[in-house]
């Protein structure tokens, strides 16, 4: 009896661990100072989320400038040379990595599956819209 009441406990708490990246405390969401900003001024950006890397893309990235393109930091700035709509979106991963040891966050990112596999937005992924003006 009492391995059968252990075992069922054993396997709810695998279950509930597995589970806990669908929960709602592990949501990934990107904030901007502003999402109406004028060419050439600096957008301050900010991630939430329980990952240890961040990736950060703009599209239309030709006319657009991050400070960071990978990035262990939860904050981020981008800057804009045309006017228009821009996509901000972030891709959030635990990755191994070990600032005291060198490592390259780039190399680690790309070879520790930062990469690979799907994204669900407001899981391990968000965005925001940001309208730039002359």
């Amino acid at each position: 009896m009492k391995r059968t009441i252990l075992f069922a406990a054993m396997t709810v708490a695998i279950f509930v661990s597995c589970s806990k990246s669908n929960t709602g405390a592990d949501a990934t969401t990107v904030t901007a100072s502003t999402t109406t900003a004028v060419v050439g001024q600096t957008v301050a950006l900010q991630v939430s989320t329980s990952s240890n890397v961040v990736s950060w893309t703009v599209t239309p990235s030709a006319t657009a400038t991050t400070q960071y393109n990978i990035t262990a930091l939860k904050t981020n700035t981008v800057s804009f040379s045309q006017p228009g709509l821009y996509i901000v979106g972030v891709r959030a991963r635990n990755i191994e990595y070990d600032s005291t040891h060198h490592q390259n966050l780039d190399s680690c990112w790309h070879h520790g599956g930062g990469d690979h596999g799907g994204c669900t937005h407001g899981v391990d992924s968000a965005s925001i819209i940001i309208s730039v003006t002359k």
